[in-house]
Order: C-alpha cells, then sequence, then structure tokens
C-alpha cells in the first residue's frame, strides 16, 4: 500500500512539472566492473593461456561516454566514441558490451509506444521491437549531484532463470520529470541518473542540460529490417555457424 501512494505521489509531482521540463541532454560515462586481475592470474582452474588472453583483455578496458537527448514525448540513445582512444586497437569491452561504434541506437516514443533499437549486427540494419520495462519501486534513496534519487529494480525474467544473474538497478530522480532513461531503460517517474546492469555495466551522469536555448530535434531511425527482439535473437542463433565456418 504504502508503495502505491509513493507512485500515486510521484506521479503527480511528475504531472504538476510536465509542462517545465520540455527537452534536454544527457551524457553518461560507462564503465564495466572486471575481476581482481590478481586473482584471475592464479586461477589454476583456467589455462594458463586462456588466463593471459584475458588478463590482455581487462587490461585494455577502459570508460566510454553516451549521450540521451529527448523532446516532448520522444527520447534517443547512443554511445559516443569521442572517448575511444584511436592508438588503441584491442577490444574494449565496454564498448562492446553497450553498442558502442554506431553498432546501437535506442528509440522511444511515450505517445506512439514505440520502443526499439536500431542495431548494425552480421552485416545488416535491424530495428528491433523491445518489450514494456516492469519495475519495481523502493523507499530507498541516495543524492545524485543535486538530485534526491530514488531506487528501482527491473523486474527481469532472467533472473528466475537464473539466480546468479544480478538484477538492474535504476535510480531516478522524480524531480526531473521525464520517464528516460540510458540503453533503453525508460517508464520510471523520473530521469534514470544512474543505472548498474547485471551489477557489471554501470552508468553514471556526468552532465546534463533541461531546457537548452538551441532546439533539440530527434531524428526517429527509420531504416533496418523490423523484427520482435525474440526474432533477432534467432537470426543470431541461425548466423552463428556460418561465422564460425567462416573463422
Amino acid at each position: 500500500m504504502k508503495i502505491k501512494i509513493i507512485v500515486l505521489l510521484l506521479l503527480f509531482h511528475c504531472f504538476a512539472f510536465s509542462q517545465v521540463i520540455i527537452n534536454g541532454s544527457v551524457v553518461y560515462n560507462i564503465s564495466l566492473k572486471t575481476p581482481d586481475l590478481n586473482e584471475l592470474s592464479k586461477n589454476e582452474k583456467i589455462s594458463k593461456e586462456t588466463r593471459s588472453k584475458l588478463i590482455a583483455m581487462y587490461k585494455n578496458v577502459s570508460d566510454v561516454s553516451s549521450i540521451l537527448i529527448f523532446a516532448n514525448d520522444e527520447a534517443l540513445f547512443e554511445v559516443e566514441n569521442k572517448m575511444d582512444n584511436e592508438s588503441n586497437t584491442g577490444l574494449n569491452l565496454t564498448n562492446l558490451l553497450s553498442g558502442g561504434k554506431g553498432r546501437y541506437v535506442f528509440y522511444y516514443n511515450n505517445k506512439t509506444g514505440e520502443n526499439f533499437i536500431q542495431k548494425n549486427a552480421i552485416g545488416e540494419l535491424y530495428m528491433v521491437s523491445e518489450s514494456k520495462k516492469e519495475w519495481e519501486l523502493t523507499h530507498e534513496t541516495k543524492k545524485i549531484g543535486d538530485y534526491v534519487c530514488y531506487k528501482a529494480i527491473e523486474q527481469n525474467k532472467m533472473e528466475i532463470k537464473n539466480p546468479k544473474h544480478s538484477p538492474t538497478i535504476a535510480w531516478y530522480a522524480p524531480s526531473i520529470p521525464v520517464n528516460f532513461g540510458p540503453n533503453g531503460y525508460n517508464g520510471l517517474p523520473g530521469l534514470i541518473l544512474e543505472l548498474q546492469i547485471n551489477n557489471k555495466l554501470i552508468y553514471r551522469i556526468t552532465k546534463i542540460e533541461l531546457n537548452p536555448q538551441k532546439i533539440i530535434k530527434i531524428e526517429k531511425p527509420t531504416k533496418g529490417r523490423k523484427v520482435t527482439s525474440d526474432e533477432f535473437r534467432k537470426i543470431l542463433e541461425n548466423a552463428a555457424p556460418e561465422f564460425s565456418k567462416k573463422s
């Protein structure tokens, strides 16, 4: 009952100020939690060759920057490339897992209900529809910058199938009454300022600009084959044997 009251109050708060914040941009720093390399080097359950490759890969991990822009009922999110070190030719897991280098573009529209990711995969462009996020709102709060944020936990089917899978946690600010966030996460009664995916990939706000003088225009992605997330998963599974033959 208390949770329902909190939700109603937050929704009222968002409605009361919905005419104030029309558009904005948010920059997030994305970091990846890596294992203790010293412990990894001593793990005899893994072959020495594999350990060396993993250590080299984790040493190459670095943060990347991403940006969320929104205007009225639309939002667009993608990873920027300006934090990439062009002299570093190794694989950056953070960039790979967050969909960097133009691989993923997230689009969300409150009015039409559209929620999809434009993905560049296996040599083709796709528009993958995403299902609505289900959230558990909690009483827990913390301050991020000048904003008091509330904790929300995504209700993910993956957690039921795999108990070791950590839940996705979002910290949102009701005082910024827009229901957008990074990486396609949305639907909360306030802007998401911090996002933790599986306790590994972490998005933290570094810059926010609300109602800037320059008008923000959202360019909705229109190119790509339209598929559901399940259909896209099957496409990748069917393509895997072909790619393994070529490699």
